[in-house]
């Protein structure tokens, strides 16, 4: 966009422009000098590095700095080497949009100025991950209520009150205590980091957005269009997949992220449906 031309001023009453000079007086004889500004520096984007607003995927490992211990992997051999495999857990690179707290927030400050193929290891600090300790939020349970609601507490369970999941610590004399802290508040963080990939076609972009709900389907059946503001998303003739429980908060998920990340203003979705056939009668 080209930029616009400073606009020109009326010396104002009680003053007097010196025309030989360029410079305005006052009639008190203060001068005023004209200043040229200097244009602000356009920021240079390198398309190889990692920006602001890219679409990434990345491998991570996150460890608890104090006990080694594993939290968060998206690595299957990595998994099986730590001993911490799950037959059902789901392996592969989150999707990061730079800037859009897709993970911690300085954690993807982080990723600016990374390469593909780049690993890095980043230490993060309570304060910048999930918060200081509160013992405030350590809370006592009668014994009573979970046996109401059909729940055995146990040591390190994970149960729900009201509105807010907490951690059982331990069960004694008719109370449960539990804390109601994020599992992580107060602990340093270290995360290693690579990036796998930068995502670049909206093809590419909104495939991934649809993996984030739905990240054991093969996404690659999916077909996507864009004509301007319109992206449309062909889905595969796969009963398993249009029957699937929550689909239709999928794909709402989906073109909010659309409009939200890709500027779409209309999001379509073409479904197909194989259709058995009917039996005849004789």
């Amino acid at each position: 966009m080209a930029e616009k031309e400073p606009e020109l001023e009326t010396p104002k009453k009680g003053e007097k422009e010196d025309l030989d000079t360029g410079e305005t007086k006052t009639e008190e004889g203060e001068e005023i000098e004209s200043v040229t500004e200097t244009p602000a520096k356009k920021e240079i984007v390198d398309v190889d590095l990692v920006n602001r607003g890219d679409f990434v995927l990345i491998d991570v490992c996150g460890r608890i700095k104090d006990t080694g211990k594993i939290f968060y992997l998206t690595m299957e051999d990595v998994a099986k080497k730590e001993g911490v495999f799950r037959e059902d857990g789901i392996f592969e690179p989150d999707l990061v949009i730079v800037g859009e707290s897709f993970q911690l927030p300085a954690l993807e400050d982080e990723l600016i100025g990374l390469k593909v193929g780049e690993t890095k290891t980043v230490e993060i600090p309570p304060e910048k991950a999930y918060g200081p300790k509160d013992a405030k939020k350590i809370k006592f349970v009668t014994f009573k209520k979970f046996s109401k609601a059909g729940v055995k507490p146990e040591p390190g369970k994970r149960v729900r009150i009201g509105n807010q999941i907490g951690t059982v610590l331990k069960v004694a004399g008719g109370r449960v205590q539990i804390d109601l802290n994020h599992p992580l508040a107060g602990q340093t963080l270290v995360y290693e980091v690579t990036i796998k990939e930068k995502l670049l076609s909206d093809e590419e972009k909104v495939r991934s957005l649809f993996s984030r709900y739905m990240p054991a389907y093969d996404k690659s059946k999916i077909e996507i269009v864009r004509k301007e503001d319109e992206i449309t998303i062909k889905l595969p003739s796969d009963r398993k997949l249009l029957t699937a429980d929550g689909i239709q908060i999928v794909k709402s998920g989906v073109a909010r992220d659309c409009a939200r990340y890709l500027g779409a203003k209309k999001v379509k979705y073409i479904e197909e449906w194989e259709v058995m056939p009917f039996p005849q009668t004789s």
